[in-house]
């Protein structure tokens, strides 16, 4: 039986605020996930797929290399049928249990999702930059997950490992809205922060 990390909604909510779509962070990815995993718990994943009182924290992770972002499209045989032929600016999912580490468990499982699901080299990558928070109270797989979006820059194009779950290409930020139609509300949400971060449009501390 699966064991994702998360936080209850309120005791979410008392730490950061409230988040409606995307906001932007004030504090880094480190200082967050410290501060998460002292208010978080592991509880049983098919326990609380349907229960909003509790938020299954995400690493949320765009890729992007040069002014371009990877671009997935989650097929049929993917775990989460309600996102099965979405496009996608994100890689990451659920945090469970980790080996223990000098990180924050939220890296630990950022960096273990991002390995599972692409072919990287982390350690030659520029380190996880958080950008903001997602929730999307509006369909049933956002009221009960919360997302940490962050960017990792990568040296180089990357591709995808989970071939069997998942398609990948890498396009420019600046075509992200010719696919808005068919992306998941999350990337929708996204999009134009990482389009604006890449081009130096936005800077974030």
């Amino acid at each position: 039986m699966e064991q994702v990390f998360g936080v209850t909604t309120s005791a979410l909510e008392a730490a950061l605020g409230e988040v409606i779509g995307f906001r932007t962070a004030d504090d880094s990815l480190q200082a967050v996930s410290r501060r998460l995993e002292v208010l978080g718990e592991f509880r049983t994943r098919s326990k609380i797929e349907d229960d909003p009182s509790f938020q299954q924290l995400i690493p949320y992770v765009a890729l992007t290399c040069s002014g371009s972002v990877l671009l997935l499209e989650r097929l049929e045989k993917g775990g989460e049928k309600r996102l099965h032929g979405k496009t996608s600016i994100g890689v990451g999912g659920h945090v469970n249990p980790e080996p223990p580490g000098e990180d924050p468990l939220l890296i630990r499982g950022l960096r273990r999702e991002v390995e599972e699901e692409v072919v990287i080299d982390l350690d030659q990558a520029d380190p996880p930059e958080l950008l903001g928070f997602i929730r999307d109270r509006s369909t049933d797989v956002g009221s009960v997950h919360f997302g940490l979006a962050c960017r990792i820059e990568v040296p180089e194009r990357v591709v995808i490992r989970e071939t069997e779950n998942l398609v990948g290409r890498w396009i420019p930020t600046g075509d992200l809205t010719l696919f808005s139609e068919k992306m998941e509300t999350w990337s929708r949400f996204l999009s134009p922060t990482i389009h604006a971060v890449v081009h130096g449009s936005l800077a974030l501390e």
